[in-house]
């Protein structure tokens, strides 16, 4: 399948574990770290699923989403207190521009992930850019335990 660009009205997710899930002194979650939006050593993309990739409600995209993902990691598990972080694709766009980086959002299936997706070109380096990504990008994020419930 040819990999295509992802409309800007359209969301991508993101699994967060919860080590970069922001939290108070009583372990409430209040957001996500920038650290979320950092590839592994090595990826050359960060890699997202495409939310409207799935049909149905928001709540059974969320439930797919996490279920593919964990279906495609090598552990087939996720944490249940890792959260999927939505983002609008963009503003996401918009915000790395503004920091001089100019990324693409992309439609990549995988074998097992028909909706996976990458963000190509995002600086790993630029920290502040990761931190506005999770602070003034992610529209909300939902904990997967209660997603991968039956």
């Amino acid at each position: 399948m040819a990999i295509t660009n992802i409309p800007d009205e359209d969301h991508v997710l993101r699994l967060v574990s919860w080590q970069r899930v922001r939290k108070d002194e009583d372990d409430n979650v209040t957001g996500i770290l920038g650290e979320a939006f950092r590839r592994k050593p090595d990826e050359d993309a960060l890699s997202v699923n495409w939310q409207e990739r799935v049909t149905g409600a928001l709540i059974d995209q969320l439930r797919a989403a996490a279920r593919l993902i964990r279906d495609t990691q090598e552990s087939k598990k996720i944490g249940a207190k890792s959260r999927l972080a939505r983002l609008q694709v963009k503003a996401t766009k918009e915000i790395a521009k503004k920091r001089g980086a100019k990324i693409r959002i992309v439609h990549e299936p995988v074998d097992g992930n028909e909706p996976h997706a990458a963000i190509r070109q995002l600086p790993d380096d630029d920290l502040e850019l990761l931190e506005m990504i999770a602070s003034e990008v992610v529209v909300d994020h939902h904990q997967c335990g209660p997603l991968l419930q039956p």
